[in-house]
């Protein structure tokens, strides 16, 4: 069940409260004013905390100032329990982060309806920021993979182009040097243009990279449709010869 710190001055309120909340299950600690309370909270994690207003000393408004100051209130609500049951206070604990507020003398079956309502509602932010901290952390690892797949096809991509570089180059020192045949000047000039479109191809990926990397500027130039289709035919024009 749910620890419960329950901070107010009065001996007698201390255990009329506790007495009730531990007869509902609750596990509760007690403070006798404001300096104990947040002694507690920093050696202990509670599930919400009951407070007494009006004390000596550090009162309950200035413990709920600590609390907000020392990020104690992020995950752990408050319900004030006070005899000062004027609007302004009311309106002072909500500004300083207070969840709730009942009079007293308190209401047991009120209390208990606050007091679950406070902690289903508690459970509820705190599953919600468990599954956000679970989608930031798959995120990250997220971007880790996309980082180094990034990196290892540019060392793939960037690797490729040197080979291929040698075979097209072979590919023209044939093509100057030597006497051939028809069909197989052909063939060479078909394999030599692929080399090309290969080589072309992989210098795109490697300017994509660099684009998203913001290191390449764009240049655009004009072209027309029949220079994209002569383009794309000739690569095509074997296979299109062999199928007859």
């Amino acid at each position: 069940m749910a620890a419960l710190l329950v901070v107010d001055d009065d001996m007698q309120n201390r255990v009329l409260l506790s007495a009730s909340l531990q007869e509902a299950g609750y596990t509760v600690r007690t403070a006798a004013n404001g300096e104990e309370a947040l002694l507690t909270l920093h050696e202990e994690t509670f599930e919400a905390v009951l407070l007494d207003l009006l004390m000596p000393g550090i009162d309950g408004f200035q413990v709920l100032e600590h609390m907000k100051d020392e990020g104690l209130l992020q995950n752990t609500p408050v319900i004030v329990i006070s005899a000062a049951d004027e609007t302004e206070s009311v309106v002072r604990c909500i500004e300083l982060g207070a969840t709730d507020h009942l009079s007293k003398p308190f209401d047991p079956v009120l209390l208990h309806a606050r007091l679950g309502a406070t902690l289903e509602n508690k459970r509820f932010r705190d599953r919600e920021r468990q599954l956000f901290q679970r989608l930031s952390e798959n995120h990250r690892k997220l971007q880790e993979l996309e980082a180094l797949r990034d990196g290892l096809t540019h060392m793939i991509v960037h690797d490729l182009r040197n080979p291929l570089t040698s075979l097209l180059t072979g590919l023209l020192t044939i093509e100057d040097s030597e006497e051939l045949s028809e069909d197989a000047e052909e063939v060479l000039e078909i394999s030599i243009r692929g080399g090309k479109t290969l080589l072309g191809m992989i210098d795109d990926l490697l300017d994509i990279g660099m684009m998203e990397h913001g290191s390449l500027r764009l240049e655009c130039r004009e072209l027309t449709p029949a220079g994209i289709v002569d383009s794309a035919t000739a690569q095509a024009t074997a296979l299109a010869k062999e199928r007859q």
